[in-house]
């Protein structure tokens, strides 16, 4: 089955590194949504903003902060992720998911012209993907260099394979600028996948907040 995904973006990054801080920041605009059904629909339908966007995102930081604090709960990607916007259906196999229930939200989604993101771990499972979508958008999400940063190490990756970088609709995204020069690079990737009016003053705020969690 083919499925219209021009405005689906698979963001695909080693586990751990940062790729949902893309998402977010990208859902900074009107043209994109946040990982959840609930404010994907609101967006379409004009009632959730820009800066209500980010104050959800702030909200849920803070929420997550305290539990983690006072109660030692994991960190749980404030609640939001493909499950909350896909579906349940998303814990099969993504070659039987391409043709099932997501086909209708990204079908839905599409029709609205707000970019929507997939997020995924494993290279294999993208190229199972890539028949179904397209025309999908991939970001490639590569830490190239060992590195420290605060307290946590971040570990060289294996590089993706040539099929994935020779795509109309590939962009790739160094994992090292998440701490330098993020903004510029993120306003770039933006640009490329055709995302307008990214709202870089609150994808900054919400920077900060993230280089808090990341280094602190």
């Amino acid at each position: 089955m083919i499925i219209s995904s021009d405005k689906l973006v698979i963001i695909l990054y080693p586990s751990g590194i940062g790729g949902k801080l893309i998402a977010n920041s990208l859902a900074m605009s009107n043209n994109s949504v946040l990982q959840h059904w609930d404010y994907a629909v609101a967006d379409i339908n004009g009632t959730l903003s820009v800066l209500d966007k980010f104050n959800i995102l702030n909200h849920r930081i803070q929420q997550e902060l305290s539990n983690m604090a006072h109660n030692g709960k994991a960190w749980r990607d404030l609640g939001l992720g493909c499950c909350e916007l896909y579906g349940e259906q998303l814990m099969h196999p993504p070659w039987s998911w391409c043709e099932q229930d997501m086909s209708e939200t990204t079908r839905f989604l599409n029709k609205s012209g707000k970019y929507h993101f997939l997020m995924q771990h494993q290279e294999k499972y993208v190229v199972a993907m890539l028949p179904h979508w397209p025309d999908v958008h991939l970001v490639l999400m590569e830490n190239l260099h060992e590195y420290q940063v605060g307290h946590r190490i971040f570990s060289k990756s294996k590089p993706y394979s040539t099929p994935l970088h020779n795509r109309k609709n590939t962009h790739q995204f160094q994992h090292s600028v998440l701490h330098s020069d993020f903004l510029d690079h993120i306003q770039q990737l933006a640009d490329s996948i055709g995302i307008t009016g990214l709202d870089i003053v609150l994808v900054e705020k919400y920077y900060k907040l993230w280089k808090q969690i990341a280094v602190g």
